[in-house]
C-alpha cells in the first residue's frame, strides 16, 4: 500500500481536519536572568588542576593487573571487567605502561611485566 504525500499535503493545507503541526508557544517565555547565572571565571591554577588525570590507586592497578593476569589483553575487555570505566582504564594503562609494569605489543594485547 503506497501512502500519497500529495493528497495527504492537500488535506492538511485545506483544513480537512487535522490538528495543526505546529506547536503553540508557551505562555510566558523565561528571561535570560531567570534561566541561569553568570559563572565566575576559574582560576589557571584551578583549570590545570582539573585538567590532570587523577594519580591511581592501588586497587584500580591492582585490579587491572588482576584481570591481564586473568587472560584478558585487550583495552576494552579491562575496562569491562574492572568496571573503571573505559577512560580511566585507558589513562591507566598509559601511566602503568610508562612505568615499565605492563606491556602493550604492537598487535595491541597487555601483558604484565615479568622484570618489574
Amino acid at each position: 500500500m503506497w501512502f500519497d504525500v500529495a493528497a495527504a499535503l492537500q488535506a492538511v493545507t485545506a483544513g480537512g481536519g487535522h490538528p495543526s503541526p505546529v506547536a503553540t508557544p508557551p505562555a510566558k517565555v523565561a528571561e535570560v536572568a531567570e534561566v541561569a547565572e553568570v559563572a565566575e571565571v576559574a582560576e589557571v591554577a584551578e583549570v590545570a588542576e582539573v585538567a590532570a588525570p587523577p594519580a591511581p590507586k592501588l586497587n584500580e592497578e591492582g585490579a587491572i593487573l588482576l584481570a591481564i593476569g586473568a587472560g584478558l589483553q585487550r583495552p576494552g575487555a579491562i575496562a569491562t571487567a574492572t568496571r573503571l570505566g573505559v577512560t580511566r582504564t585507558y589513562q591507566l594503562l598509559d601511566q602503568m605502561q610508562e612505568a615499565g609494569r605492563i606491556n602493550v605489543a604492537r598487535d595491541g594485547r597487555i601483558t604484565t611485566n615479568p622484570n618489574h
